[in-house]
Protein backbone atom coordinates (compact mmCIF):
# COMPACT_ATOMS: atom_id res chain seq x y z
CA UNK A 1 0.00 0.00 0.00
CA UNK A 2 3.08 3.00 0.61
CA UNK A 3 4.30 1.86 -3.03
CA UNK A 4 0.19 2.23 -4.50
CA UNK A 5 0.11 5.26 -2.32
CA UNK A 6 3.34 7.09 -3.97
CA UNK A 7 2.73 5.45 -7.54
CA UNK A 8 -0.87 7.19 -7.28
CA UNK A 9 0.12 10.47 -6.40
CA UNK A 10 2.77 10.73 -7.88
CA UNK A 11 1.92 9.45 -11.69
CA UNK A 12 -2.15 8.79 -11.80
CA UNK A 13 -3.31 11.37 -9.96
CA UNK A 14 -0.77 13.70 -10.18
CA UNK A 15 -1.97 15.27 -6.66
CA UNK A 16 0.27 14.58 -4.18
CA UNK A 17 0.71 17.38 -1.61
CA UNK A 18 4.20 17.86 -0.58
CA UNK A 19 2.95 20.50 2.23
CA UNK A 20 0.70 17.61 4.25
CA UNK A 21 1.74 14.21 2.86
CA UNK A 22 0.81 12.62 5.94
CA UNK A 23 -2.69 13.82 5.90
CA UNK A 24 -3.08 11.97 2.77
CA UNK A 25 -1.41 9.48 3.48
CA UNK A 26 -3.59 8.52 6.51
CA UNK A 27 -6.66 8.92 4.31
CA UNK A 28 -5.57 6.34 1.38
CA UNK A 29 -4.48 4.04 4.70
CA UNK A 30 -8.22 4.50 5.71
CA UNK A 31 -9.97 4.46 2.19
CA UNK A 32 -8.19 1.75 1.18
CA UNK A 33 -8.76 -0.37 5.31
CA UNK A 34 -12.50 -0.11 4.41
CA UNK A 35 -12.38 -1.10 0.50
CA UNK A 36 -10.62 -4.44 1.99
CA UNK A 37 -13.16 -4.72 4.47
CA UNK A 38 -15.94 -4.35 2.30
CA UNK A 39 -14.16 -7.00 -0.20
CA UNK A 40 -13.53 -9.15 2.48
CA UNK A 41 -17.38 -8.60 3.87
CA UNK A 42 -18.82 -9.17 -0.09
CA UNK A 43 -17.13 -12.52 -0.07
CA UNK A 44 -17.76 -13.99 3.31
CA UNK A 45 -21.60 -13.24 2.69
CA UNK A 46 -21.93 -14.59 -0.68
CA UNK A 47 -20.05 -17.82 0.47
CA UNK A 48 -22.36 -18.14 3.22
CA UNK A 49 -25.64 -17.61 1.68
CA UNK A 50 -25.11 -21.36 0.23
CA UNK A 51 -27.18 -20.43 -2.82
CA UNK A 52 -25.96 -22.82 -5.88
CA UNK A 53 -24.09 -19.97 -8.36
CA UNK A 54 -23.81 -17.15 -5.63
CA UNK A 55 -21.74 -19.24 -2.72
CA UNK A 56 -19.27 -20.58 -5.22
CA UNK A 57 -15.62 -19.05 -4.44
CA UNK A 58 -14.63 -17.94 -7.84
CA UNK A 59 -17.84 -15.71 -7.54
CA UNK A 60 -17.05 -14.76 -4.51
CA UNK A 61 -13.62 -13.53 -5.08
CA UNK A 62 -14.69 -11.59 -8.28
CA UNK A 63 -17.97 -9.60 -6.84
CA UNK A 64 -15.52 -9.23 -3.81
CA UNK A 65 -12.77 -7.76 -5.28
CA UNK A 66 -15.30 -5.41 -7.96
CA UNK A 67 -16.41 -4.41 -4.65
CA UNK A 68 -13.53 -3.37 -3.36
CA UNK A 69 -11.57 -2.05 -6.46
CA UNK A 70 -14.15 0.46 -7.02
CA UNK A 71 -14.98 1.63 -3.42
CA UNK A 72 -10.50 1.75 -3.23
CA UNK A 73 -10.75 3.88 -6.61
CA UNK A 74 -13.33 6.03 -5.55
CA UNK A 75 -12.36 7.21 -2.25
CA UNK A 76 -8.88 7.53 -3.39
CA UNK A 77 -10.01 9.89 -6.03
CA UNK A 78 -12.65 11.88 -4.67
CA UNK A 79 -11.54 12.22 -1.22
CA UNK A 80 -7.66 11.28 -0.86
CA UNK A 81 -6.35 12.83 -4.28
CA UNK A 82 -8.91 15.43 -5.61
CA UNK A 83 -8.05 18.04 -7.66
CA UNK A 84 -7.56 21.59 -5.79
CA UNK A 85 -10.44 23.77 -6.55
CA UNK A 86 -9.83 26.83 -9.32
CA UNK A 87 -9.72 30.13 -7.63
CA UNK A 88 -12.27 32.37 -9.15
CA UNK A 89 -10.89 35.72 -10.43
CA UNK A 90 -12.91 38.68 -12.20
CA UNK A 91 -12.66 40.03 -15.51
CA UNK A 92 -11.52 43.22 -14.14
CA UNK A 93 -8.67 41.37 -11.91
CA UNK A 94 -7.35 39.54 -14.80
CA UNK A 95 -7.06 42.10 -17.21
CA UNK A 96 -5.84 45.38 -14.80
CA UNK A 97 -9.10 46.85 -15.02
CA UNK A 98 -10.83 48.74 -12.35
CA UNK A 99 -14.27 48.79 -11.31
CA UNK A 100 -15.67 51.67 -13.85
CA UNK A 101 -13.24 49.65 -16.76
CA UNK A 102 -10.59 51.94 -16.79
CA UNK A 103 -6.94 50.37 -17.14
CA UNK A 104 -4.99 50.81 -14.09
CA UNK A 105 -1.83 52.41 -14.54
Amino acid sequence: MQVTFLVNGLLVFRCLDQSRPWRQWGGYMTANGIGDLCNYWAFVTLISTHWPVVSTPLFGIAAGSLAGWMINYLSTRFLVFRKPEAVAISPCESVGLDRGGRSLP
